[in-house]
């Protein structure tokens, strides 16, 4: 499922001793600008970079969630979306191996990555 990362947030570049930032406000859509001592607050160093990092080709946001083995992980993704599982090998950078409770028996399931978060999340 695709989602927002930042809801309602647009970040763009600019010099703000050079260009003319306040004409953003006027633009459609724009509520306003998230601002420190009545000037645009920039976003902390390196956040913008390591996002762009972690996007695809596509530009969609792949964030890579640190998992363990033996880890309880719940699918929120495809077709198996809301079981939980425990994490029983990380196969490569995109893919790990789940052991999921199907039908009273535990079954191996390989998914990607990015179908999965921790147990004790809500993603």
């Amino acid at each position: 499922m695709r989602r927002p990362f930042f809801p309602g947030y647009l970040f763009i570049q600019l010099d703000i001793g050079r260009e003319r930032w306040r004409c953003v406000n006027s633009t459609f859509g724009v509520i306003r600008i998230v601002s420190q001592n009545e000037r645009p607050a920039p976003a902390p160093r390196g956040v913008i970079e390591e996002l762009m990092a972690s996007c695809d080709e596509d530009g969609i946001l792949r964030w890579k969630t640190e998992f363990s083995l033996g880890q309880k992980v719940r699918v929120v993704s495809g077709p198996l979306t809301e079981l939980v599982g425990e994490l029983d090998q990380l196969t490569d950078a995109d893919r790990v191996r789940v052991l999921l409770d199907i039908m009273g028996g535990s079954t191996r399931v390989v998914l990607p990555r990015d179908y999965l978060v921790p147990v004790d999340s809500r993603s």
